[in-house]
């Protein structure tokens, strides 16, 4: 019997997202029984420690469906996947606190930026690269599902849940398409305000 696939969501302390990954039961297992956190890689579909060195976490939760990991507020995803080259760079580049012209604020915002840096990056074992290096037409198929499994939803917290699903494969699309979630916003803005007869 094949285990079922569920995200692990990465939670900084400071409650700002730090990745989005796949594991499943046996996974969930490892990383405890390991205390380093343990996923499955896109490609194969093999579960493998997230770096060779251990990716340590605070807490780890089994939430309704999904996985939830508490790390340390310095943890950077990149750090995690790339060379040592790579992590100073990385570890100087931080999302914005503020919005700048042309960029979302709050969670969204943050979201924009992380799968941003995973298109120009594309690090391993990321889900968000899996879906990148599947191509458009895949990205697409995978915002359709979501769309019918928001349809589909009937309690508050499915719908809430599926939602934050299709609003995360939204922001990959776009991202592929090279549309910045604030063209969304000012559509939107355009749409709200009544124009003058």
């Amino acid at each position: 019997m094949v285990e079922e696939v569920m995200p692990l969501v990465l939670i900084r302390e400071n409650g700002t997202i730090a990745d989005i990954l796949k594991t499943n039961e046996k996974g969930f297992g490892k990383s405890i029984e390991r205390g380093e956190i343990w996923h499955l890689f896109p490609e194969t579909g093999r579960l493998l420690p997230l770096h060779e060195g251990g990716a340590s976490f605070l807490s780890l939760q089994r939430k309704r469906k999904w996985f939830e990991a508490v790390v340390a507020d310095s943890y950077t995803a990149l750090d995690a996947k790339l060379g040592s080259d790579t992590q100073q760079e990385q570890r100087e580049m931080t999302a914005p606190s503020n919005a700048s012209e042309g960029q979302a604020s709050g969670i969204i915002g943050e979201l924009e930026f992380l799968i941003a840096e995973r298109k120009r990056s594309m690090p391993e074992g990321s889900y968000t690269t899996h879906l990148f290096s599947k191509g458009n037409e895949k990205i697409r198929k995978k915002m359709g599902e979501e769309a019918v499994e928001l349809l589909l939803a009937r309690k508050r917290e499915d719908i809430i849940y599926e939602a934050s699903d299709l609003m995360y494969h939204l922001l990959v699309l776009l991202a592929d398409e090279g549309i910045a979630f604030s063209d969304l916003e000012k559509e939107l803005a355009r749409r709200h305000v009544p124009t003058e007869a």
